[in-house]
Formats: C-alpha cells, sequence, structure tokens
C-alpha cells in the first residue's frame, strides 16, 4: 500500500502534538551531523573458536522512533501467540505445566533458525506483519482504525527499510534481512516465524506436546519411537528463505538459560544452564543501552 507524503503528514499531525514529535525527536536541526549508527563486533569469548559477534547499533537509528511504534503496536500479536516465548520464566512455567503420556517415548528437540535476521526477506515479511496487523484491526474497522492502520504502514516502511551505518569513514545502505538493534526486528522475526508455524498448524500436532520459540531458537518435545522420526515430524516447520538445525537428545538439551532433562523417574525437569567460560556478565544497567534493549537482554 502507497500512501502520499502529504496524506501521511496528515495522518502524523492528526495522531497528536506527542506522537509527531516523538516521530522526530532523533532528527537533528539544520545544519547539525545526523547519528549514523557505527558498526562494530565484541567477542563471543564462550564459542570455540573464539567468534565475532557483529553489532549495528540502530536503537541510535533516525528511523527508530518509528519502529518502537511498530513494536508497541504489534505487542498484543506477540502476546496472543500460541509459541512465542516471552522470557525463560514463561518457559518454565509453561514446563511446570506439562503432562506427559508415559506410554509413549518422547524426544527432547531444539531448533536454531541460522543467520535468522539477515536471512528474513523483508518485503514479504513487511507484507505479513501488515497483513496481521490488518486482520487484528478487523475487517468492519472505524474511519480512526484505517488512520491507525495507514499510519501503522508509514512506520513499518520507515522504520525497517533504507538503514544506513558508517564503517570507519564509508557509509552502506542494508539491502536484506531485519537490524540487529533495531526496536521491532525481535516482533517482526517472531511473527513472521508465527506465520509458518500457524501455516503448518505445528503447535496443535498430536505428537507434539510441547512447542515453543524465543525470536530463532524452537524448543519442543515430540512422542516418537527413534531419532530419525522426531526429526522427521519436526521437517514440517520450515520458515521461508530461512534453514533451522536441529539437535534432539532422549536425555537431556540446554536451551536459553536452561538445562531441560529427564530424571530418573522419565520425567521432566529443568535447571539453570551456564555456558563454558560464561562469567554470568549482563548489560550493566548503567550502559548507553536505551531501556527496550536493556529489558530485552533479561530473559528472567
Amino acid at each position: 500500500m502507497e500512501i502520499s507524503t502529504n496524506y501521511a503528514d496528515k495522518i502524523i499531525s492528526d495522531s497528536g502534538n506527542q506522537l509527531d514529535k516523538f516521530f522526530q525527536h532523533l532528527i537533528m536541526e539544520k545544519g547539525q551531523k545526523h547519528m549514523i549508527p557505527k558498526f562494530y563486533g565484541i567477542p563471543k569469548i564462550h564459542k570455540e573458536p573464539v567468534k565475532m559477534w557483529l553489532i549495528i547499533p540502530c536503537h541510535s537509528a533516525i528511523q527508530n522512533p518509528a519502529a518502537k511504534y511498530i513494536s508497541r503496536e504489534l505487542g498484543p500479536l506477540i502476546q496472543a501467540a500460541p509459541t512465542i516465548l516471552k522470557s525463560t520464566k514463561d518457559l518454565a512455567i509453561k514446563l511446570s505445566k506439562i503432562n506427559l503420556d508415559m506410554n509413549h517415548q518422547w524426544f527432547l528437540i531444539t531448533g536454531d533458525v541460522i543467520a535468522f535476521y539477515p536471512s528474513i526477506p523483508l518485503e514479504k515479511c513487511l507484507d505479513i506483519e501488515a497483513n496481521m496487523y490488518a486482520a487484528h484491526i478487523r475487517e468492519a474497522a472505524t474511519m480512526e482504525e484505517l488512520k491507525e492502520m495507514c499510519l501503522f504502514l508509514l512506520c513499518l516502511r520507515t522504520g525497517n527499510e533504507n538503514l544506513i551505518m558508517q564503517y570507519k569513514d564509508l557509509a552502506f545502505k542494508k539491502t536484506r534481512g531485519l537490524a540487529m538493534g533495531i526496536t521491532d526486528s525481535p516482533d517482526l522475526s517472531n511473527l513472521y516465524g508465527l506465520f509458518f508455524e500457524n501455516t503448518c498448524n505445528i503447535h496443535q500436532h498430536l505428537l507434539v506436546p510441547f512447542y515453543r520459540r524465543f525470536i530463532n531458537n524452537i524448543f519442543d518435545i515430540v512422542y516418537a519411537s527413534s531419532e530419525a522420526e522426531a526429526i522427521n515430524i519436526m521437517n514440517i516447520v520450515k520458515f521461508n528463505d530461512c534453514v533451522i538445525a536441529w539437535g534432539m537428545s532422549d536425555l537431556f538439551l540446554p536451551f536459553l538459560d536452561m538445562t531441560i532433562y529427564h530424571d530418573v523417574d522419565n520425567r521432566l525437569q529443568h535447571m539453570l544452564y551456564r555456558k563454558v567460560r560464561s562469567h554470568q556478565e549482563r548489560i550493566p544497567w548503567i550502559s548507553h543501552h536505551p531501556l527496550d534493549v536493556k529489558k530485552r537482554n533479561c530473559n528472567w
């Protein structure tokens, strides 16, 4: 859906002076230099060999207020999603409520959507989010809700397209995928995965008593007679343009901050998991990261 510039300005001005100022608060005054996110990397010290975590701090990008608006608007869709985990605590609560059939053999399975953010086709992702939001607004929408839909579409594109980063003295434009650091990237990736999970209806599969996902990390329990059968069942979960690497065990598996395992009585249990060489360091609360970024890094 294309929206003219004049109509876009009218929608934003009609939305109220406070929202209007919020969308523009990272725009520098004439003559001042705009802040461009700078590319850098930090080491993953728990990996062998040590690898780099590539960072583009887009939380300070000029478009990020629009992305924050999108994240807020998608919040109810995330909360209502049957497969999306909010935190490790959320997983612990849901695991405590499982009643497994002990007459069946069951396997613990994890999935990792490899390079999830850069693999997501941006145009398709934005179309999926727009359609989900439109369904959430409902068909018989009022004029006010139609204005909200137009504002949502404006911010969806503004916050996620034409992103610029700086490396040394050069500027680069992002050409594919979602950007790390943009406020709504976790929401967009979560709902992109949800679209395909709903398509294959994995959360209602009779042989899958438990299926949940935290962005690119999947955990599920499968009734099967063998590992090959269990993996074959999970292969119905496919995200377009993405690759999912599956791992499994009939004893224990680490997932997020947990180790999930069978006890001696064949009951499902969990305990805290610590990565090798991890020093349990978190993002300091006094850092310059925005509040929403700090909150997203508190799994518990």
